[in-house]
């Protein structure tokens, strides 16, 4: 039997119907009061009388509107290829309803997806930006087909408007202040809104779709042998809120309407955290500069001291474990690029929506495969690259956008 449930949210769903037009497809049809994000998901009978969802890699081929902004008051239809989706199952409940929920525009579902290749030839966002609840939800296997890695785009929203959060490390965290690096002084920092961060680096594919001229032989690994300015513009020109109009970064705002860029560094160390406070999100022990298994669990890095001379060492993202919120690779594989200046000493002092007015040097975060110990992974070490110089091998970044 098939029944209906409307999901309680602002903006309002009402009237929602399901009808099974054959073995293989469902149509849902419902009501909204104004402009709003729609995502669609299944319930069925738990023990006890509960309604629970059927699991979010079972609702994945959905079509209409559905997974997108979906604009004017009044009816809406959406289709499910249940065929398509629920294949693992060999006996499905009968008792399953519909629920369909509507996101304000301010508060938009977790995950956002950005289909590069259909942003080069379309002016409608309706048509390459789709939004989902969770990873699982995401078509055609999700993080574990390389269309994720090629011409899709997957963003998860951080939570973290007005999330009082200690950034930095204790003094006696090794590496606190190492040789080329700035120290890490503890201190609270407050950011004023959420924002959505890629949750694997951007990858040569990727990149190639908004800057036509780049070049490389491993499309799916982390794009590297970017500068901070080839990428955005003169640093010295161009500062937090622009960029150069013929930049890469340019094309892609342009492309896709979103104000795409790099982190600051403390949205990339909020996000690496996931509300962590330890050295690793996830939370692991080691000891030792040499790579252990605890760290290889969730990064990449040298593997031994005697392996710092390594070069072209990096790997396909996504492998590893994710810390709490889906982000892949924030310790180790290729640096990040942050879009502040470095500065040796990030202070004690509080502060919200830090940035760093000048400077010499770029950070980066993160550490890598090349050159850099598991102590040099951490979710609070850092360092400092010329925004003229290029990496050809472990330097690389990940996008956000408000």
């Amino acid at each position: 039997m098939l029944a209906a449930l409307s999901a309680s949210a602002a903006p309002t769903v009402t009237g929602v119907t399901m009808t099974q037009k054959s073995t293989q497809r469902v149509e849902v049809k419902y009501t909204l009061n104004e402009d709003a994000v729609v995502t669609f998901d299944v319930l069925t009978n738990a023990p006890g009388g509960a309604w629970v969802s059927i699991g979010h890699e079972n609702v994945t081929h959905l079509s209409g509107d559905v997974n997108r902004l979906v604009t004017g008051a009044g009816e809406h239809t959406l289709y499910w290829s249940a065929d398509r989706s629920w294949v693992e199952d060999p006996a499905r409940p009968a008792n399953v309803k519909a629920q369909v929920r509507a996101w304000s525009t301010n508060a938009p579902p977790p995950y956002m997806v950005i289909d590069l290749a259909i942003a080069e030839n379309s002016n409608s966002t309706a048509d390459f930006i789709r939004y989902y609840e969770s990873a699982e939800q995401l078509p055609d296997g999700g993080l574990t087909n390389d269309i994720y890695r090629t011409e899709r785009l997957v963003m998860r929203r951080i939570p973290a408007k007005d999330v009082i959060w200690r950034m930095g490390c204790p003094s006696t965290e090794k590496w606190f202040q190492w040789g080329n690096g700035g120290k890490q002084t503890t201190h609270y920092v407050t950011l004023s809104a959420d924002y959505y961060m890629a949750v694997l680096k951007t990858t040569a594919a990727q990149y190639r779709y908004f800057n036509a001229s780049f070049t490389s032989s491993v499309l799916f690994f982390p794009a590297v042998g970017v500068s901070f300015n080839s990428l955005r513009g003169d640093a010295s020109t161009y500062g937090y809120d622009s960029v150069d109009p013929s930049s890469p970064m340019q094309t892609l705002r342009t492309r896709t309407g979103l104000a795409f860029d790099l982190p600051t560094e403390a949205q990339w160390e909020y996000a690496c955290r996931a509300g962590s406070s330890g050295m690793f999100s996830p939370n692991i022990s080691i000891t030792g500069n040499n790579r252990t298994d605890e760290f290889a669990s969730i990064g990449w890095c040298e593997t031994t001291e005697s392996a710092q001379t390594q070069s072209n060492v990096r790997y396909r993202g996504g492998e590893k474990q994710p810390n709490a919120w889906g982000l892949y690779d924030m310790h180790g594989n290729v640096k990040e690029l942050c879009l502040d200046w470095f500065v040796s000493d990030l202070g004690s002092a509080s502060a919200t929506d830090p940035k760093a007015a000048s400077g010499s040097n770029k950070v980066l975060r993160g550490g890598a495969a090349g050159w850099c110990w598991q102590y040099q992974c951490t979710s609070a070490f850092r360092e400092g690259i010329a925004p003229t110089k290029s990496d050809a091998y472990n330097v690389g970044f990940r996008l956000v956008c408000p």
